[in-house]
């Protein structure tokens, strides 16, 4: 039973990409807080944290970097949100993969304090979600946290990202096909958007593709394709495009 044809989505705030933005934090961040506190992983976290300690000297403003390590549990959390509220942060801010952002998120969130996530590879959707998968220290999956709001800001530095062994980009692409089937399934099933699920479905229930011969014939160089095909789902008796 479909409870509303709304439609719901969460977005971080903003979301910024290029070569070299990662140097260029403070720009960002000081629009939320001059006292920055860092969950950094272990791979970046001394040059990082030595490189911008200094840039935010320039600024008249504070960078503190703290290093992420192991599995992202219960613990680690209360850890870093202790760390963070001794450190009198102003903004919480993740650089690193999933696990070092999902925890800024749950660190922010406990706080109620900015948010910003820059991301070291294309591996993980975990930058613009609002929700972090937890584990307990047999790496056994424990726990989901939401939250009430996206990041902040996104802040994706494409040269560190291409930089980033090749295999953090395969694990992504692989992450994104997955994403279709996951999609799909939810669609089918009618399972619960989670940015506002105890409202029961939220999609469109009257939405209207173009036909996939349209799309083609808008192209600006109508090269040889297939065409586009579309999977419906059937939503109070009507069939719509369902991913």
């Amino acid at each position: 039973m479909y409870t509303t044809s709304s439609i719901a989505f969460g977005s971080p705030g903003r979301y910024i990409q290029g070569p070299g933005e990662l140097y260029r934090l403070p720009r960002h961040s000081l629009a939320l807080g001059s006292r920055a506190f860092a969950i950094i992983d272990e791979f970046f976290f001394k040059k990082l944290t030595r490189e911008l300690t200094e840039i935010y000297k320039k600024q008249d403003a504070v960078f503190s970097g703290i290093l992420y390590s192991g599995e992202i549990t219960k613990s680690q959390i209360d850890e870093k949100t202790s760390a963070a509220r001794e450190s009198a942060a102003e903004v919480i801010i993740g650089i690193g993969g999933g696990k070092t952002l999902d925890t800024a998120k749950a660190v922010a969130s406990r706080l109620g304090l900015p948010l910003i996530i820059a991301p070291t590879s294309a591996s993980t959707d975990a930058p613009t979600s609002a929700m972090s998968i937890l584990y307990n220290d047999a790496h056994e999956h424990s726990d989901v946290y939401y939250y009430v709001k996206n990041p902040d800001l996104v802040l994706a530095d494409s040269q560190i990202i291409a930089d980033a062994p090749a295999r953090f980009l395969v694990s992504g692409m692989g992450d994104a096909i997955a994403t279709v089937f996951e999609a799909r399934a939810s669609c089918r099933t009618g399972s619960p958007n989670y940015i506002n699920q105890d409202s029961g479905p939220y999609r469109g229930t009257t939405w209207v593709c173009p036909s996939p011969w349209k799309i083609w014939a808008s192209l600006p160089d109508p090269t040889p394709m297939k065409p586009l095909r579309l999977t419906y789902c059937r939503q109070n008796g009507s069939e719509n495009p369902c991913m």
